[in-house]
């Protein structure tokens, strides 16, 4: 099942540790980012889906319309827990959250 998530939730699932999957284009993801976030753009998983961590994932784009389909990827590959952040990066930065960049 996909969890749509909001920010308050994101933080809490990666305070627990839930890895955090950035599927936007490369130049998106080197201005910005969610700290701790690890880049494997939407076009890689939908190849190939192994690609993605074990267990639980927390999926984001600019404004969670991109990872929202890349969170149906990882569910039709048999993860239990899939998150998608509603609010993307883009609700990410506006609410004044870190963010790195490269």
């Amino acid at each position: 099942m996909i969890q749509e998530v909001d920010l308050q939730r994101a933080k809490e699932l990666i305070g627990e540790g839930i890895p955090i999957v950035d599927v936007r284009e490369q130049r998106d993801y080197d201005s910005a980012h969610v700290p701790g976030a690890v880049h494997i753009p939407l076009n890689d998983i939908l190849m190939d889906t192994s690609i993605l961590p074990e267990g639980d994932i927390l999926f984001v784009c600019n404004v969670g319309v991109t990872s929202r389909v890349a969170s149906e990827m990882a569910l039709a590959a048999g993860r239990a827990n899939v998150y998608n952040m509603s609010d993307g990066t883009k609700g990410w930065v506006a609410e004044g959250n870190p963010v790195d960049s490269a």
